[in-house]
C-alpha cells in the first residue's frame, strides 16, 4: 500500500530489506506475524518495503454453522468444468465426500491448514450435512458409498473452547501441543451422531472416514466408545494418521505429539479390531528431512519400520519448506523461529535422499545408496545397524501398519 505511516496500532515488523539480509530479524518478523495471523482479535501487521507497507489485516470472525451451511447449501455441480475432456483422477477420491468443517487447530510446525482456514473450528449442521448426503444419493455413478466425513481432520468437528467460541484465540498457548490444552471441549458425540445419520441414510450403505483422525485427540468417554464405533462402522479396512516420526527430537520440532502416544492408540486399534473380528490397518504417514532430524534420526525410524512394524511403506513425504509455517522459518535460519535455539537442518540434497532413502529400503536402489552413502560418510556405526535389517527387508505388508 502507498502509506507514508502504517496503520494505527499495528504491529511493525522488521523491514523487508532488514529480513532479507538478517536472519535473526528474519525469525523476529516470523514471531511477531505467527502471534496476530489466525487470531480474529490479532493486531493488523505491517511491514516497510521500501517506499511502501506491505499490510496483512487480522482473519475475518469465523464463520457461524448458519453461515457455513448456507455456503454448502448452494447448489454445486460435482463435476469437472466442461472444458476438461480427460478423467480427473483426483475428482474421483472426492467426488462423494463431505466437508464437515473447516480449521485446524493442531500445532504441526511444517503445515499451513492453521494459517489459510484458521484456528477456530467452523462447522456445519447435521441438517445441512444430511441434506448434501442426500443429493449425493442421486448422483449418476454413486454406488452407496460416501468416501469421506470430515476436514483437516475429521475428529476436531465441532471441537472448541470458551475462547474460541467467542472468535479468539490464546496468541502465547498451542491448543495442542505439547499437551491438548485442558479447556478444549471435543465434540465426539455430535460427530457420531452425524455419521450414525448419514450411514442411515436411504442409498447409503457404506461412510469412511477418509480424512483420518488425529489419534491424540480421542475422546475417551467410556459412554460414547468412539475408537469402538469408528472401527466397527467408519473405517474402510484402512485409517489415515500421521505419527511423522519416531525420534523424540524431532517431533519436538514439528510439535507432534509423542512416539509412545502413537504406540498406545495403535494398540488399542489392535484389540479394538480383534475384538470386533475385523482385519483393517493403519496407514501412518512420515516425513523426511524435516529440520532437526538427523542420518541418525532417520535410521531410527528405518529401525523402528522395519524391525519393530515390519511396515514398507510406499509414500514418504519429503519435507518442504512451505511459506507461512515455523518450519520453513526454521530451514531458512537455521533456529527455530519460536525460541531462537540453534536447529540442524538437513539442507545438502545428498543428505536428503539418503534420509528418504532409510525410510524405504525395501528398493533394492535405495538400500545400495543408502550403504553407499554411510560409507562415504565413515559411519561404520551406522552401516552396521543397516547391514542387520537386511534380512527383514521382505515385504509383507507394503504400506500398512496391521491391525
Amino acid at each position: 500500500m502507498n502509506l507514508k505511516e502504517p496503520p494505527p496500532d499495528s504491529v511493525v515488523l522488521p523491514s523487508y530489506e532488514a529480513v532479507s539480509t538478517d536472519k535473526g530479524k528474519f525469525n523476529a518478523a516470523f514471531r511477531l506475524w505467527h502471534r496476530e495471523a489466525d487470531n480474529p482479535a490479532g493486531k493488523t501487521v505491517a511491514q516497510p518495503h521500501g517506499d511502501r507497507w506491505i499490510v496483512h489485516y487480522p482473519p475475518p470472525e469465523p464463520l457461524s454453522p448458519e453461515e457455513l451451511d448456507r455456503v454448502y447449501d448452494l447448489p454445486y455441480a460435482r463435476r469437472a468444468h466442461p472444458d476438461y475432456k480427460e478423467k480427473i483422477p483426483a475428482l474421483e477420491t472426492v467426488r462423494f465426500s463431505i466437508t464437515s468443517h473447516r480449521g485446524c487447530l493442531g500445532s504441526c510446525t511444517f503445515c499451513s491448514l492453521s494459517a489459510h482456514q484458521g484456528r477456530i473450528i467452523q462447522w456445519r449442521s447435521r441438517r445441512s450435512m444430511l441434506a448434501e448426503a442426500a443429493r449425493i444419493t442421486r448422483l449418476e455413478g454413486f454406488r452407496g458409498h460416501i468416501t469421506d466425513i470430515g476436514g483437516p481432520t475429521a475428529n476436531m468437528y465441532g471441537a472448541t473452547c470458551a475462547k474460541m467460541a467467542n472468535g479468539r484465540v490464546c496468541p502465547d498457548r498451542e491448543c495442542t501441543w505439547p499437551q491438548p490444552c485442558p479447556r478444549l471441549r471435543l465434540a465426539a458425540k455430535e460427530e457420531l451422531a452425524v455419521l450414525e445419520s448419514v450411514r442411515t441414510l436411504p442409498g447409503v450403505k457404506k461412510v469412511s472416514i477418509g480424512t483420518g483422525i488425529r489419534f491424540d485427540l480421542l475422546d475417551d468417554q467410556p459412554s460414547l466408545h468412539y475408537l469402538e464405533q469408528l472401527c466397527r462402522y467408519y473405517v474402510s479396512g484402512q485409517l489415515r494418521i500421521a505419527p511423522e516420526h519416531v525420534s523424540p527430537r524431532v517431533l519436538l520440532a514439528m510439535h507432534k505429539s509423542s512416539h509412545a502416544s502413537y504406540m498406545t492408540f495403535r494398540r488399542r486399534f489392535a484389540e479394538t479390531n480383534r475384538r470386533l473380528g475385523k482385519k483393517q490397518y493403519l496407514i501412518p504417514y512420515f516425513i523426511s528431512g524435516h529440520p532437526g532430524a538427523t542420518v541418525d534420526d532417520a535410521l531410527e525410524l528405518a529401525e523402528y519400520l522395519v524391525r519393530t512394524e515390519r511396515l514398507f511403506i510406499r509414500q514418504v513425504q519429503q519435507f518442504t519448506p512451505l511459506p507461512m509455517t515455523a518450519a520453513a522459518a526454521a530451514w531458512h535460519t537455521g533456529k527455530d523461529p519460536l525460541t531462537d535455539r540453534p536447529m540442524y537442518i538437513p539442507r545438502d540434497p545428498k543428505e536428503m535422499k539418503l534420509q528418504r532413502s532409510l525410510l524405504q529400503l525395501q528398493e533394492p536402489n535405495n538400500y545400495i545408496y543408502a550403504q553407499r552413502a554411510l560409507l562415504k560418510l565413515g559411519r561404520h556405526d551406522l552401516l552396521r545397524r543397516l547391514q542387520s535389517l537386511k534380512p527383514l527387508l521382505r515385504p509383507e505388508r507394503p504400506g500398512r501398519a496391521s491391525a
